[in-house]
């Protein structure tokens, strides 16, 4: 099968060789009528959407993630492999940005939504959690013969935050979302113009990153180990640890959803780790940074591999990795220098079955 790391290649190569094609079908509003062909050209599982931007006169591929984390990783990964020339006509968005809500019409269940048809009133703000809370108002969704079931009120309400504010600042920024029907609005409802706004002052007001990426957003997660029964077992010993895609940690093992979805499209979620239990306590994380530092400075990371997360147990250390190219990083890995105060590694992918191998420094990858 396919990595990730060729898929991608693949398709930026055959992109670059359609795209004048593309761009004519677009000029012409014939693209709906070859949508399936381009559609084929990707060989991963990923919605997007085209379209040309009316301020800076450029075509745009946007890829919209939502759901899975996994597509995030690799909407990035794709974002950070378009080829330079293509840049001269093309911006590529591996998340839906802001695109305003101007004469905005969303058809959901047979029924037209407008921007006046919805107010925002604001119900917390956390700064330090970076997030804010609010309720969606929309008598609409409650005052017709057709009745509308919740998730189809939320697929309206996140599809016009995300075109008001961008799916960065609403997966980032946005806490518990509420839609109710009130009659009578509060006084300090705000329109949708209006909420936008707020949030732009309530972001500078706080220093939070204007255009935020989804995948710097990290988690820390403490565990309770106190009855569990075999500690020794692989990630059965962690005290602490941090990660920005969750999902993978939780379904460790489990039903691995995320990890089947990404080795469906030729990448792989595994880890790294080593005996801890002869390091003293306050030096079992400065030593884990160490060789998290070793790994970020490879040639080769951010290209077949990169780091999700870390974690820290009474026996072991973890460092968890996605990896865009298996090949390529076995090789890597017969190649890694790590110094002596990392005698034994070894890897696992991230599913509770999977085979653990042992790395020998600067000798290979044995099972």
């Amino acid at each position: 099968m396919k990595s990730l790391k060729e898929r991608t290649e693949d398709f930026w190569k055959l992109f670059s060789e359609k795209e004048s094609e593309i761009r004519s079908l677009m000029d012409e509003n014939k693209i709906m009528e070859r949508f399936s062909d381009i559609d084929s050209m990707f060989e991963i599982d990923m919605p997007f959407m085209m379209g040309k931007s009316s301020t800076e006169n450029k075509y745009e591929l946007i890829f919209n993630p939502a759901g899975l984390k996994s597509r995030y990783f690799i909407a990035d990964y794709f974002k950070r492999k378009m080829p330079v020339e293509l840049k001269k006509k093309w911006n590529f968005y591996d998340m839906k940005p802001a695109m305003g809500i101007k004469n905005m019409r969303l058809l959901i269940n047979d029924e037209n939504f407008y921007e006046e048809d919805f107010s925002v009133l604001i119900k917390n703000i956390d700064a330090e959690r970076k997030r804010v809370d609010i309720l969606v108002l929309c008598p609409k969704f409650f005052g017709q013969k057709k009745v509308f079931e919740e998730n189809e009120m939320y697929n309206v309400i996140y599809n016009i935050m995300d075109a008001l504010l961008g799916e960065g600042i609403v997966e980032s920024y946005l806490g518990m979302i509420k839609i109710e029907d009130i009659e009578s609005s509060p006084e300090e409802t705000l329109t949708l113009r209006e909420f936008s706004i707020k949030m732009d002052e309530i972001s500078e007001e706080n220093s939070w990153i204007k255009n935020p990426k989804i995948l710097d957003r990290y988690n820390t997660y403490r565990c309770d180990i106190e009855n569990i029964e075999d500690l020794r077992a692989v990630r059965n010993d962690i005290v602490v640890g941090f990660s920005s895609n969750m999902a993978v940690v939780e379904e460790y093992a489990e039903e691995n959803n995320e990890y089947n979805f990404m080795s469906g499209q030729g990448g792989i979620y595994g880890m790294l780790f080593y005996d801890n239990s002869e390091v003293p306590n306050e030096e079992k994380i400065p030593l884990r940074d160490k060789l998290e530092s070793i790994l970020a400075e490879l040639p080769e990371y951010g290209d077949i591999f990169e780091i999700f997360g870390a974690a820290t147990g009474l026996y072991k250390s973890y460092i968890d990795i996605i990896i865009y190219d298996y090949d390529l990083f076995g090789i890597i890995l017969e190649k890694l220098e790590i110094g002596k105060e990392f005698p034994e590694l070894f890897y696992k992918d991230f599913k509770v079955g999977s085979e653990i191998r042992k790395i020998v420094s600067i000798s290979g990858m044995v099972s």
